[in-house]
C-alpha cells in the first residue's frame, strides 16, 4: 500500500472567495495501558493498510479566524493512556510538494466524547512547529513532545497537525516514531504510590490525590520554558462539596516533587483573583529565580533549583462563576483557608515521598500572592520559614474607595471637554494621550530627578517630591490655548494634582494616604510607551467606552465622601461592614507578627512605588505601624524594599525590576543574613538597558557614590535619609 497522500487545495466554501484547507492526520496505536515503567518506543509505518482506523468528521473553521483554513479530514483510533511528559520527542518521515509547518498534537478529550467535537481543531497543539521542506524529497524531522500546557488527563488521540501551506499541494506522512524518556524506575512507582494514599496519611480527611505521574527532566526550550529536573507531579483536591449556588466548590492543588530534592518547599501565591492553577514551577518572576520575563531568555525557577513546589486555586473554579458570586466558604478558601490547608497537604505529600518534612518552608507570591503572604504571616505563622511579598494588597476595602476617587475625579476632565461614551458616562480613556503622560513623567522627573544629588532617570527621593514640587512644574505646561501636543490643559492637571493628594471628602479631610510622584507614571523608550498606571486608572487610550461596566460606573460616580468611609464599599461586598467577616475578607494588614517573630522567620516585601493598584502609601504606612508595636525593631524581621519606578507585579519596564528576592530570603533564613540590599536590573525595553542598582530596605534610600559609572549597582549605597 502507498503511503497516504493528504491533499491541501483551494476551495469555493460558498463565498466565491480562496480559502486554505488543512488536513490533520491523527496517527494512533492499540496496546496496553503503559506501566509505571516508561513503555518502548513506538513507530507507526504507512506501507500497510491499518484496519482499525476510522475516518474523522469534517470540521471547518469559523470563517472569521485568523487560520483562515479548514480540517478536511483524517483517520483516529483510541490509544493507551499515555502523558506526553513520558516522550522525548518524535521523529517524522515526509514529503512534501511545497513548504508547511508540521506539529506534533494532543487530544485529551473526555471519555464520551467526540475525538473531533464540533470544534475546527480539537486538539491540544503542544509540540513546536517545525517547517517543511517543500522539494518533494523524502525529509526526517525531529519535533518536540514537550507540552506547553500541563493537563492531569491521559492522551486519547495523537496526531499531526499540518498547516501553513500556501498552495495546493500533496503531503506524504511516510512514518512516524516516538521517542521514550528516561527515568528513574523507583522514583516513578514512589510518585505512582501516592494517589494511594489514604484519610488516615493526610492532615485534611477530605483530601484526594487525583493524578500522580513521575515526569522525566527535559532541557530548556528556547523562548519557552525551562529546564526541569525529573520530578513528580501531583494533582489533589481538598473539601470537595456543592455550594450554596448549586455549583460544585474543591480547593484544587498541583505540586511538584523533584528527584533531586533540596530540602526546602516552596508554596507558589497566585495573583489574578485566582480561581485556576498555575503550572506549579515555582514561578518568581523576577531575576534567576524567576519563569519567563518577556523576550529575554527564561531563567530558572523554585523546581529547577530543587524545591517540592505546590500551587492552589484559592477554593474556586473562574470557569464557572465570578469571584463576586462565590458563596462564603468559597471567599474564606479564597482568601486564607486555602494556603493552610494545601500547606498542610503538601508537607504530608512530603513526608511521604521523602520520608521526612522539610527543613525549610517559603512563600513567595505577588499581588493576590502578595497577599496571601501576608495573610500566612498573620494568621498561620508557623507555616512558614520565609515569605516574600510582591505587591500584597493588604487593604482591598480602601483600594474600591481609592478606585472611585480616581474615576470621579477623571471624569471631572471628561465632563469638561465633552468626552461621553454610547451609555452616556464621562469616557476616561480619552481623558489623556499616551503622549500626555510622557509629558508628566517629565515634569516629575525635571523637578524631582536631582533630589537624590544625581540626574539618571530614577527618583530616588520620592518622599519629598511632593504635589507643590510637581504641581509647579505642570503648571509651566498648562495650555495657553487649545490642547496641543506639548502641553496639558488645565482640567487635566487638575485632575493628576487631585489624585495624588489622596481621597478627601468636603471637609479636606484625608481618608486615606495620598500616592507619591514617580517617573513611572508615564513614560516612553524608543516608540514603546509606558502605560501600566493609565491603563489601570483611566483605561487604554484606543479604547472607545470605559472599561468599568455602565452600572458599576454609576455606582463610582455616585460615591459620597462625607460618608464615613466604612460604609463607603457596602454596595461592593456581599457582607455588610458591620459583620467582622468584612474586614477578614478585605483587610491583611495587622501588625501583630509576634508569633511570626517569635518563631523567627522572615518576610520581605516588594513593593513599586509607581504601582496603580497597590498604593505605596498603604504599605509604608503598615510598615511604620509594625515598626512602631516593635519599639523600631520591625526590620529585624520584616523588611520593606521600594521599587522606584516599578509598577504592580513590576511591569513598567521603567525600573530596575529583575532581581532575585529568592536568594535573598533564604540567605536571611538560613545564614542569619539580612538583606541590607537587593540588586536590581532594568530590562532589554527600559530607558538604560542592563542598568543595576541597589534596591534598599526602607527607609534607606540609594546614594551615588560620587564615582564609576552611574549603570554599575556597585557605586551606589542605601544611606539612611533624614525624613520630615
Amino acid at each position: 500500500m502507498t503511503a497516504p497522500k493528504l491533499a491541501f487545495f483551494l476551495g469555493d466554501l460558498g463565498r466565491r472567495a480562496p480559502y486554505l484547507f488543512s488536513i490533520l492526520l491523527i496517527l494512533s496505536c492499540g496496546g496496553p495501558e503503559v506501566p509505571v515503567d516508561l513503555p518502548e518506543a513506538v513507530e507507526w509505518r504507512f506501507d500497510e493498510p491499518q484496519p482499525d482506523w476510522k475516518v474523522a468528521t469534517p470540521q471547518p473553521f469559523p470563517p472569521n479566524t485568523s487560520a483562515r483554513g479548514v480540517l478536511v479530514g483524517g483517520v483516529h483510533v483510541e490509544v493507551p493512556a499515555w502523558d506526553p511528559m513520558d516522550w522525548a520527542h518524535a521523529v517524522a518521515q515526509v514529503r512534501s510538494q511545497t513548504p508547511g509547518n508540521l506539529q506534533l498534537s494532543f487530544n485529551v478529550s473526555e471519555p464520551g466524547e467526540e475525538p473531533l467535537g464540533q470544534t475546527a481543531n480539537p486538539f491540544e497543539e503542544r509540540g513546536v512547529q517545525v517547517r517543511l521542506v517543500g522539494d518533494n524529497t523524502v525529509q526526517t524531522y525531529r519535533i518536540s513532545t514537550e507540552p506547553r500546557a500541563w493537563a492531569e488527563k491521559p492522551i486519547e488521540q495523537l496526531g499531526l497537525w499540518i498547516d501553513g501551506v500556501s498552495e495546493p499541494t500533496t503531503v506524504e506522512i511516510l512514518s512516524v516514531s516516538l521517542v521514550p524518556k528516561t527515568v528513574s524506575a523507583a522514583a516513578a512507582r514512589k510518585c505512582a504510590e501516592l494517589k494511594s494514599l489514604t484519610a488516615d496519611d493526610l492532615p485534611n480527611p477530605t483530601t484526594v490525590i487525583t493524578f500522580a505521574h513521575l515526569d522525566a527532566a527535559h532541557p530548556e526550550r528556547e523562548g519557552d520554558w525551562v529546564a526541569l529536573p525529573e520530578h513528580c507531579r501531583i494533582q489533589g483536591k481538598i473539601n470537595e462539596r456543592m455550594g450554596e449556588d448549586g455549583l460544585p466548590y474543591a480547593i484544587n492543588f498541583r505540586m511538584r516533587l523533584p528527584t533531586d530534592w533540596n530540602g526546602r518547599f516552596f508554596f507558589e501565591g497566585t495573583g489574578g483573583g485566582n480561581g485556576r492553577l498555575t503550572d506549579a514551577l515555582g514561578a518568581t518572576g523576577n531575576g534567576p529565580s524567576g519563569l519567563y520575563d518577556g523576550p529575554a531568555p527564561p531563567f530558572n525557577n523554585a523546581l529547577s533549583l530543587g524545591y517540592a513546589v505546590v500551587n492552589e486555586d484559592g477554593g474556586w473554579d473562574r470557569r464557572l462563576r465570578q469571584i463576586s458570586e462565590i458563596d462564603l466558604q468559597a471567599h474564606r478558601d479564597h482568601k486564607f483557608n486555602s494556603v493552610d490547608e494545601v500547606t498542610k497537604a503538601s508537607k504530608a505529600l512530603i513526608r511521604a515521598y521523602y520520608g521526612k518534612m522539610p527543613e525549610k518552608s517559603y512563600l513567595w507570591g505577588g499581588s493576590e500572592g502578595g497577599e496571601q503572604g501576608m495573610a500566612a504571616s498573620q494568621r498561620y505563622p508557623t507555616h512558614f520559614d520565609g515569605i516574600v511579598a510582591m505587591a500584597p494588597p493588604i487593604l482591598r476595602v480602601w483600594m474600591g474607595v481609592r478606585s472611585a476617587w480616581n474615576v470621579q475625579t477623571f471624569a471631572e476632565v471628561a465632563r469638561a471637554e465633552g468626552l461621553f461614551d454610547e451609555f452616556g458616562s464621562p469616557l476616561l480613556p480619552k481623558t489623556f494621550t499616551d503622549d500626555d503622560f510622557v509629558l508628566v513623567s517629565n515634569a516629575v522627573l525635571e523637578v524631582c530627578d536631582t533630589l537624590d544629588g544625581l540626574a539618571d532617570g530614577i527618583v530616588d527621593n520620592f518622599p519629598a517630591c511632593t504635589n507643590d514640587l510637581v504641581g509647579s512644574r505642570l503648571a509651566g505646561i498648562i495650555c495657553t490655548g487649545p490642547k496641543e501636543p506639548d502641553c496639558l490643559t488645565a482640567p487635566q492637571v487638575t485632575a493628576l494634582l487631585k489624585v495624588h493628594t489622596g481621597a478627601r471628602n468636603s471637609r479636606g479631610e484625608l481618608l486615606f494616604p495620598d500616592p507619591p510622584w514617580d517617573a513611572g507614571i508615564g513614560g516612553k523608550a524608543g516608540d514603546r510607551y509606558f502605560t501600566q498606571w493609565r491603563n489601570t486608572k483611566i483605561g487604554p487610550y484606543n479604547q472607545t467606552r470605559n472599561q468599568i461596566a455602565p452600572s458599576m460606573m454609576a455606582q463610582l460616580l455616585a460615591l459620597d465622601f462625607d460618608t464615613d468611609p466604612r460604609e463607603l464599599m457596602a454596595p461592593f461586598y456581599r457582607y455588610p461592614p458591620t459583620d467582622s467577616l468584612f474586614w477578614e475578607l478585605t483587610t491583611t494588614n495587622s501588625t501583630d507578627l509576634s508569633a511570626f517573630k517569635e518563631r523567627g522567620s522572615k518576610l520581605i516585601i516588594i513593593q513599586g512605588v509607581s504601582d496603580p493598584y497597590v498604593s505605596w502609601a498603604d504599605i509604608v504606612d503598615w510598615w511604620e505601624a509594625v515598626d512602631s508595636v516593635n519599639d523600631g525593631t520591625a526590620s529585624d524581621f520584616v523588611r520593606l524594599f521600594a521599587v522606584l519606578g516599578g509598577s504592580h507585579i513590576l511591569g513598567n519596564d521603567r525600573a530596575t525590576d529583575r532581581f532575585d528576592a529568592l536568594s535573598a530570603i533564604v540567605d536571611w533564613v538560613e545564614n542569619g543574613i539580612p538583606p541590607d540590599k537587593i540588586i536590581g536590573t532594568a530590562g532589554p525595553r527600559s530607558p538604560w538597558p542592563n542598568r543595576t542598582r541597589p534596591l534598599c530596605p526602607w527607609p534607606q534610600q540609594a546614594r551615588y557614590k560620587g564615582s564609576g559609572s552611574i549603570e554599575v549597582a556597585e557605586n551606589f549605597d542605601c544611606v539612611d535619609v533624614v525624613r520630615n
